[in-house]
């Protein structure tokens, strides 16, 4: 049986690459390390940290903080943000922000994948992105439970894309190793 590779155009190999194509961005696809040089790679690197730190802090604080009073006629609960009573613009930053958010850490991670410590920036990474949904959660309005479900959604989504794109990288640098050393 012969290991798929690009010169015998074996079928697994052409699932891979279309897979391949349908999940990475086109814009992650030339993220060689030929070419994309150490200095780029350093810019974006601390590009995706900062967008990463200011919309995480932003969905831990939503605008307008939180309420610090339960007054339950007015319909007012402690720790809800008071940017909630404006539904559209609410669920509009939240749908950005996260969007952001989520896709700096995609970024981050795709831009360290196969460096020495890569396990410990993927655990932290996780780690914040559960903590951001916690957070989230937590301020949103309990009547909004549709709008989080869908919102957490699209969050998830996003990590199985960087799973699945990760997990593509592993499999072509097995069939390189496989096919240099056959």
């Amino acid at each position: 049986m012969s290991i798929p590779s690009e010169n015998n155009g074996g079928f697994g190999f052409r699932i891979l690459k279309n897979l391949e194509q349908l999940i990475i961005p086109t814009s992650c696809r030339s993220l060689h390390p030929d070419v994309l040089k150490s200095e780029n790679r350093n810019v974006l690197l601390v590009a995706s940290t900062l967008i990463a730190i200011v919309t995480f802090r932003a969905g831990v604080t939503p605008p307008g903080g939180c309420w610090q009073q339960t007054d339950e006629k007015e319909g007012i609960y402690a720790g809800r943000a008071i940017f909630s009573a404006e539904k559209v613009p609410f669920h509009v930053f939240l749908i950005f922000n996260t969007l952001a958010f989520i896709s700096s850490i995609f970024l981050l991670l795709l831009l360290t994948s196969g460096f020495p410590f890569f396990l410990e920036v993927f655990i932290a990474s996780v780690s914040m992105v559960i903590t951001y949904a916690s957070a989230v959660y937590a301020v949103t309005p309990s009547e909004n439970v549709q709008f989080r479900l869908i919102f957490m959604s699209a969050a998830a989504l996003m990590l199985v894309r960087l799973l699945i794109s990760l997990i593509c990288r592993q499999i072509n640098r097995i069939f390189k190793t496989t096919n240099i050393s056959g």
